[in-house]
């Protein structure tokens, strides 16, 4: 773009010289874009203090100042990384001159300590060289599946799903049992499907990771993968089922052996979100010759569930051992 405009300025400036007309150059400015990450700073009730990242997405400049102003009574003590002023509540920062350049898709992060009586809160404009600069918001990662103490019972399969704030600014989104890496998703919606989990208990977590390899780590959730006894008990599959908002899903029920008399298999929702209900399949029964005939248990989304929404479902039946499902809205 810049090398058409050079064509298109010296043209220009050769078509009115030759009328005689002279002109004085210009300098061009540059396509200023730039985001500010803001996190939320250590504070001890009157003293704080953070680091603010700042990110070049246009042009490179040369030399950067970066200007915001605090919304309150905060005053900066001690700042690095740039040379800080504060007039008021307006606060400049020039760029080092050991280092004056921000090139296009580079960040440099910055820092003070400072005081403050009353509230605490952040400055909610920050600009680059007078350009005004976006997402000024503390990131964040948070492991949305499967939630805190589900329980799975063997084989099954897991699904882990995390969710960023602000949306899909993660270029990478790790997720961990314990400290073993399972897998990774590189792009929204975050997700990885666990095939084939063993039985045992598991910390699960996730780690998000930005374009400039920083890092941040999730909510942890327990979960514990179960073997069913010796006895009989009623077998689902999946034991895991994404579905879209509105829609509805089937999970096949059926015993695992031949029981003496007809029995009756319930299914209920344990936990999660009310929204995700038994449409039909709630009361099965199975005959001494049908027991090994898969039936369905339906599960409807309401108009209320929203994508990460669950619930887990149990299915029981007197003198078995009951397994669990879980539905995602996806």
């Amino acid at each position: 773009m810049r090398t058409l405009r050079a064509w298109a300025l010296s043209t220009v400036t050769a078509l009115l010289a030759a009328t005689g007309v002279v002109i004085t150059p210009i300098a061009a400015h540059a396509d200023i874009a730039c985001s500010v990450w803001y996190p939320p700073p250590w504070d001890s009730g009157g003293s704080f203090g953070t680091n603010i990242t700042i990110t070049n997405l246009g042009d490179p400049v040369n030399p950067w100042t970066l200007r915001f102003t605090w919304p309150g009574t905060q005053q900066v003590a001690v700042g690095w990384n740039g040379t800080w002023t504060q007039s008021g509540p307006a606060v400049t920062v020039n760029a080092p001159s050991v280092a004056p350049a921000l090139g296009t898709g580079q960040s440099v992060t910055i820092g003070f300590y400072g005081t403050y009586t009353g509230t605490n809160a952040p400055p909610t404009l920050f600009t680059l060289n007078d350009v005004p600069c976006t997402a000024n918001t503390a990131r964040s990662v948070r492991l949305t599946s499967p939630v805190h103490g589900q329980a799975f019972t063997v084989p099954t399969t897991i699904r882990l799903s995390a969710t960023t704030t602000p949306a899909n600014w993660a270029a990478r989104v790790d997720f961990y049992s314990g400290t073993t890496l399972l897998g990774s998703a590189t792009s929204a919606p975050y997700v990885l499907t666990w095939l084939g989990t063993p039985p045992g208990n598991y910390t699960l977590s996730a780690r998000a990771i930005d374009v400039n390899g920083m890092s941040y780590a999730s909510n942890v959730v327990n979960v514990g993968v179960i073997v069913p006894t010796a006895g009989p008990f009623v077998a689902v599959m999946p034991t895991w089922l994404g579905v879209a908002p509105g829609g509805t899903t089937l999970f096949s029920v059926r015993l695992s052996r031949a029981p003496t008399s007809d029995t009756t298999v319930t299914a209920v929702r344990i936990n999660g979100d009310p929204d995700l209900a038994i449409q039909s399949g709630a009361t099965l029964t199975f005959t001494p010759a049908n027991w090994n005939i898969s039936q369905t248990v339906r599960v409807a989304v309401g108009p209320g569930a929203t994508v990460d929404d669950s619930a887990q479902f149990r299915v029981s039946a007197p003198n078995h051992q009951p397994s669990i499902f879980t539905v995602t809205v996806i």
